[in-house]
């Protein structure tokens, strides 16, 4: 892969850069596409810094058509592209669109049935694939494979940094693909987030040298209004996302399509529970309409999630970083941080999902805790002291306290190669990998502490919150993509009237005291309450989650959550589903299997009545039942003394039934 470049033919450059308008059906190709592009027809190996929307894949392919064109079938003209790429999800969405365009493309990994052998324009593949000794014996060492492939492009590559060090391996032994592929290909290595210092780390690392080219554009995003909110109730409650049900709203279409991202999945689980439970009905907006994305679902039903995206069907999504890497949601209008991602460069890669038309106008709000914006005011204090004495503060030493990083939300993303699958994530593996890149860790730790100190900054500044972002992407400096449109907000700093902040108060519909008289369940009763639920969970597991070895019954219904049921089954049979909310909690599918757990425990009490219990409840009947009586004896009494005083000496005429002389009750 080198950076000498080639004769070009202007002509066939033309028809190239109309016949890639024409087949992703745009008007004509932005300029860094034209210069990224035409560097790899070049040969030029170029660092290719655009944003999130920007449509850098459409670059990937120039070469491909300066070459080749849909329906031809010309062996000559049979060029091929690699594609390293992070995400299966990302990698099939990407070859099904060019599959749709008339591309002839695959993503060859684990769950693909596709072949080495078949032909194809664009291969995608992910780091682990690409490094592997069959797809080296299959494909590299393929001679047709060599004098066919025109270039190589790493997608996502932030990922080199923030995953390679310590998490997956491969992508920090991506220089050794180079060295297996002749040295006249050229490769294009983009993302959306490459500081400075991080572009120059991943030259290092892929030995590209200085010389490499370099196409870089501002990822600012002038249509996307930021802004910072302190959490007003626990975390925990989720009681802050009320502000998406404002009063005046009534009907689904006026609901901007949101993502909701969390740093860990049983949190975006909870999220689409709280969601659906407290949408208020007057909104139109169907239970259903809001959803969670992450790992661990089945491909099958992450596909359907991405579909009813697309369609705009679901209107809210709360999810990990398994959502949204590189694809193609143009709907979503407002994106929310629920607690600060793992990096700065997480945070903009999740903003920049947000509104993916520059014409149109969206939201990112992060929302932290009290705990959290104190630690950042201080950190950002503490940096603006250390400024004085730093050039631009790349030296300053990583931070002892890593472990204070929210959880890690690239574990949550992974859902990529049986080489690097579920089954070693937290596993002696990582810690191994970690040791033996001891030395490899201290050169990316400069590059966290000036990520983390820019990211305090943003969060922390009564400044416009730009300033830190463009400061550390050295925005200035690039090319500008649009102009802010017509009615744009810039942050919450700046415009503070156009930011107001809701003050949430919410009354508890759910009781939250069981109350007295409930009782404590016989040994005989909680010991066949436990047994059924257990029996149940396993039954839901085999039904709902078939075929499958990561949603587990205990992550449906965990074993404390049943101890606790079989407990109380008085205040469950009581309270119904409203006793998951406080009294029992119970977050994971209370929406979808409340109603039969809370049958369970009924029909078990009813088999295991508690005599203690029943006794307790015959007297209560009794005393009701004297009270009662009591109460009717001094009305029957009442009514006696009041006739007796009416007819006493009272004188009636017999014949007429007339009163002659009124009695002493003179009524």
């Amino acid at each position: 892969m080198s950076t000498s470049a080639r004769p070009i033919d202007t002509e066939r450059l033309s028809r190239a850069r109309n016949r890639l308008a024409e087949t992703f059906g745009i008007t004509t190709l932005r300029e860094h596409q034209e210069l990224a592009g035409q560097n790899l027809i070049l040969g030029i190996s170029t660092m290719y810094d655009v944003p999130t929307g920007g449509g850098k894949t459409l670059a990937f392919y120039y070469p491909l058509f300066y070459y080749w064109e849909p329906g031809n079938e010309d062996p000559s003209c049979q060029k091929v592209v690699l594609v390293i790429s992070p995400l299966t999800a990302l990698m099939d969405s990407q070859a099904e669109e060019l599959l749709n365009r008339g591309i002839p493309a695959v993503a060859l990994h684990s769950r693909s049935n596709n072949s080495f052998d078949e032909l194809f324009e664009v291969i995608f593949l992910s780091p682990e694939k690409a490094l592997s000794s069959e797809f080296h014996e299959k494909v590299l060492k393929n001679f047709v494979f060599k004098d066919s492939c025109i270039a190589v492009v790493i997608d996502e590559a932030h990922c080199i940094i923030e995953w390679g060090p310590d998490f997956r391996e491969d992508y920090d032994d991506l220089g050794k693909l180079r060295a297996r592929l002749p040295s006249t290909i050229p490769v294009l290595i983009a993302s959306a987030t490459m500081p400075n210092k991080v572009r120059l780390s991943i030259q290092y690392k892929l030995g590209l040298g200085k010389d490499c080219a370099h196409v870089a554009v501002s990822n600012v995003k002038p249509n996307i209004a930021i802004s910072v909110r302190i959490m007003q109730h626990p975390q925990n409650t989720y009681t802050d996302l009320m502000f998406l049900f404002p009063p005046d709203l009534h009907d689904v279409a006026n609901f901007p399509q949101t993502l909701i991202y969390t740093n860990e999945c049983q949190v975006a689980e909870e999220i689409q529970d709280f969601l659906r439970d407290r949408c208020p009905p007057t909104t139109g907006i169907p239970p259903d309409a809001f959803e969670f994305y992450h790992r661990s679902i089945d491909e099958g039903r992450k596909k359907i999630i991405q579909d009813g995206i697309r369609s705009g069907f679901y209107r809210c999504i709360s999810a990990t970083d398994a959502l949204g890497m590189g694809m193609d949601f143009r709907g979503i209008r407002h994106v929310i941080l629920w607690t600060e991602p793992r990096s700065f460069l997480s945070f903009v890669q999740k903003a920049g999902r947000c509104t993916r038309d520059f014409t149109e106008l969206g939201e990112v709000i992060l929302f932290i805790t009290k705990k959290s914006y104190a630690r950042h005011l201080v950190e950002s204090e503490l940096n603006e002291e250390l400024d004085d004495g730093a050039n631009d503060g790349d030296e300053i030493p990583a931070p002892d306290d890593e472990h204070d990083f929210p959880a890690m939300d690239r574990i949550a993303a992974i859902d990529i190669e049986e080489e690097q699958d579920e089954e070693v994530i937290g596993s002696p593996q990582i810690e191994t990998q970690q040791s033996r890149r001891g030395r490899k860790k201290a050169a990316t730790s400069a590059i966290e502490a000036k990520d983390r100190r820019f990211f305090s900054c943003l969060i922390a500044t009564n400044q416009c919150r730009r300033i830190p972002w463009n400061e550390y992407f050295g925005n200035e400096s690039k090319m500008s993509l649009f102009p802010a449109p017509l009615g744009a907000r810039c942050c919450d700093n700046c415009n503070p009237d156009l930011f107001p902040a809701e003050f949430i108060t919410i009354k508890s519909i759910h009781p939250t005291r069981a109350g007295r008289g409930l009782g404590a369940p016989t040994e005989q009763l909680k010991n066949a309450i436990e047994k059924a639920l257990r029996s149940w969970r396993s039954h839901i597991i085999s039904q709902d989650y078939p075929n499958q070895q990561i949603i587990t019954g205990r992550q449906i219904l965990a074993d404390d959550v049943i101890e606790r049921i079989a407990s109380r089954p008085g205040a469950v049979v009581k309270y119904d589903t409203d006793v998951f909310h406080s009294i029992i909690p119970w977050h994971f599918g209370v929406v979808q299997y409340g109603s039969e757990v809370v049958a369970i425990v009924t029909k078990q009490s009813e088999l295991f009545p508690n005599p203690e219990q029943q006794a307790r409840e015959a007297a209560a009947r009794e005393r009701a039942y004297q009270q009662l009586t009591n109460a009717s004896d001094k009305d029957y009494r009442r009514r006696l003394i009041s006739v007796f005083n009416e007819c006493w000496d009272a004188i009636y005429e017999l014949t007429t039934g007339e009163m002659v002389i009124e009695g002493q009750g003179k009524n």
